[in-house]
């Protein structure tokens, strides 16, 4: 049972880890940015001359702190409440999840863009979740699924990264290992994706509403 059981938390931390943390940074976003929406803090910050750019610079400032100390949380999650070991580097594993959580949070930016309501918001986030925590390899193993479910995970901003954690704690892999830098691809692409359709989004909606 030992053995099976280290196993099992092997397989299932990093993924598990992986997802709450985009979640968790995703819905943060949301909460924020809808609430300041609603109670026309963004209108009358607009009205008093700051930019969009700078707004936004203000907001990420903050949410990178807040993102730091769920960092912190998390990797003290994986490595020693789960206890899983690490045969790699602490600075991978959290540069890793520290990406994840930057993809949480533009991702989290264009939802608040899209949606007038939290309710919208929040399951528009949790349709994407579900799917994220089943075909992120954490309940159901990438090489069981069919081959089209295997093309969609690996597009998904868990897979791969999660992947990448699991490799760097089992097996030691550094940051220059093929399937480690392909995770940090993965991260960087919906990073890029996330940023580009979350600023593109909202300053539609600025110029919608000065029209």
């Amino acid at each position: 049972y030992g053995s099976y059981d280290t196993d099992f938390k092997h397989s299932m931390a990093p993924p598990m880890i992986m997802v709450m943390m985009f979640y968790i940074a995703a819905g943060l976003t949301v909460a924020i940015f809808i609430a300041d929406r609603k109670e026309g803090f963004w209108n009358r910050t607009l009205l008093a001359g700051v930019t969009t750019k700078e707004m936004m610079i203000a907001q990420l400032i903050v949410f990178i702190i807040i993102l730091a100390i769920q960092l912190v949380e998390v990797v003290t999650l994986l490595l020693l409440i789960f206890d899983t070991g690490n045969h790699g580097s602490y600075f991978t594993v959290a540069l890793m999840i520290a990406l994840l959580g930057c993809s949480g949070i533009f991702f989290g930016l264009w939802c608040s863009c899209i949606c007038t309501e939290f309710m919208e918001a929040n399951l528009l986030l949790t349709g994407i979740s579900q799917p994220m925590i089943v075909l992120s390899s954490m309940l159901w193993p990438h090489e069981g699924m069919p081959w089209y479910l295997q093309y969609v995970s690996l597009c998904m901003p868990s897979t791969l990264p999660s992947i990448s954690v699991r490799n760097i704690i089992e097996k030691g892999y550094s940051i220059t290992h093929p399937t480690v830098l392909l995770g940090f691809f993965v991260l960087i692409v919906w990073v890029v994706m996330g940023a580009f359709l979350g600023f593109r989004t909202l300053e539609r909606k600025k110029y919608s509403r000065n029209s």
